[in-house]
């Protein structure tokens, strides 16, 4: 028998038409769940559950190349928000002919005002969103930071990362003001056919360098490095209001409650780093929707809602840098609201799998390489728990009102470590089998591991 391809669920529920089949629901697998279901697996240290996902998306490349250019028209590699399980997109029609239907909310495509695409038909709500193969690039770089696993990088990820971003430059054209545009597109599933969507620049900004950095250690694809470093170089700001009426087409009113804006912190991870865009400190009452319910419906979590004016500035760019903080998490075993990822809990006798997902990003955060233990905990938090980090490490700690009580970080790598002093302002001592290796009550704190051994922090008099 087969091994499923799928690792921490089996399918989700989606929606589309070809031809003459009404729409299927609980087939096709969106973009979205796979965000919410995979994004707390690699920091719970669930990596063999995580794995699952890139067999489900390495075995359906194939399919995907070949429908890219029977869709499409283009080269590389297009992943559709929703999928089937060997990658067939059910949202568009190739050719409206015969007894053909479509449902009632489907578009014709024009194609004196949409440059690309070879169908007729397609379902407006993701027939032209971009960012899903980007943030599934995304997943696949993010399971190689936290296993360090050389030949997934080589053999199964850079595939991917190849082929989408060879699709995503072939969408992208130079106008006469010298900048690479997208035009049209969608912006999520909340603003459709729009010009430059925030969040499909804020991938491009955090896959592009990834493939360029991979293409050039591999000595592979340099025409294609080339271009998209072009288009590194060359891309537009975001927007910075509400798209004027004179676009090109004229944009809609917002469909749902997702904002683009987020995509460059979170779910995705994508950096901020676009210019313009303003990141601040985390903020629990920034943080105010969560896209999905467990029960499938809007929550609304925090004390600033769409009524503030977000509903109308999806593409704006100042944007918080959030989820750092939660207002509303009561402790390490409670159902904690919070965007993007607020999964109800339940007890267990395994730390990571009692901590909700993100109560872990509370507990254990990697910035810039750096592990920071405890960077947003309650006061009132007490207890314990085991994470990965990014770099290969496994962090066990137990605390006591907000306040690291005994640290441990065991290198399943053997990279240097750098951990932000849990202690601020203190001497910490790091320990190996009991010999001090490193004390220091410097803000940051520095030394190399071996694989396997296990480091341990302490306050020090």
């Amino acid at each position: 028998m087969r091994e499923p391809r799928r690792g921490a669920r089996q399918m989700g529920r989606g929606s589309g038409s070809s031809g003459r089949r009404p729409p299927q629901l609980g087939l096709a697998e969106w973009v979205q769940e796979i965000r919410f279901t995979y994004w707390p697996l690699y920091a719970a240290n669930q990596i063999e559950q995580a794995r699952g996902l890139f067999r489900h998306y390495s075995a359906m490349l194939p399919y995907l190349e070949r429908q890219t250019r029977n869709l499409w028209g283009l080269p590389g590699i297009w992943i559709p928000e929703t999928v089937l399980p060997w990658g067939h997109a059910e949202d568009w029609i190739l050719k409206l002919e015969g007894s053909v239907t479509t449902p009632p909310h489907y578009e014709r495509r024009d194609p004196d005002k949409i440059p690309y695409g070879r169908f007729e038909a397609y379902n407006p709500y993701i027939g032209f969103l971009f960012t899903s193969g980007l943030e599934i690039c995304h997943h696949y770089l993010t399971y190689h930071r936290y296993t360090g696993d050389e030949r997934f990088l080589r053999d199964e990820a850079y595939p991917v990362l190849k082929g989408v971003s060879e699709f995503t430059a072939s969408l992208m054209r130079k106008e006469s003001d010298g900048r690479f545009h997208l035009d049209p597109a969608n912006a999520l599933e909340t603003w459709w056919m729009v010009r430059d969507p925030a969040d499909t620049l804020a991938g491009i900004r955090a896959i592009f360098p990834e493939f360029v950095r991979l293409s050039r250690n591999y000595g592979r694809d340099p025409e294609l490095r080339r271009r998209c470093w072009e288009i590194l170089a060359a891309l537009p700001n975001p927007a910075p209001a509400p798209w004027p009426a004179h676009a090109s087409p004229a944009p809609m009113k917002p469909r749902n409650r997702e904002n683009p804006r987020f995509t460059a912190s979170r779910p995705s991870g994508f950096p901020a780093s676009a210019p313009g865009i303003t990141t601040r400190p985390a903020s629990p009452s920034r943080i105010v929707w969560r896209p999905w319910s467990m029960a499938g419906r809007w929550t609304h979590c925090g004390r600033r809602g769409w009524a503030s004016g977000q509903k109308r500035r999806a593409c704006w760019p100042s944007m918080p840098a959030a989820t750092s903080a939660s207002a509303t998490a009561d402790g390490p075993a409670t159902t904690a609201r919070f965007f993007p990822a607020g999964f109800p809990s339940r007890r267990s006798s395994t730390p990571e799998d009692a901590t909700p997902s993100p109560c872990r990003k509370l507990c254990c955060k990697v910035t810039a390489a750096v592990i920071r233990i405890l960077p947003a905990a309650s006061p009132d938090w007490s207890g314990a728990f085991r994470l990965r980090a990014e770099g290969g490490f496994l962090i066990s700690a137990e605390f006591t009102a907000g306040s690291a009580r005994t640290v441990e970080i065991q290198s399943l790598l053997g990279n240097a470590c750098t951990v932000e002093n849990p202690w601020p302002k203190q001497w910490c001592a790091v320990r190996r089998a009991g010999r001090i290796i490193l004390r220091s009550r410097d803000h940051t704190l520095r030394f190399r591991t071996n694989r396997d051994a296990v480091y341990s922090l302490a306050q020090s008099p």
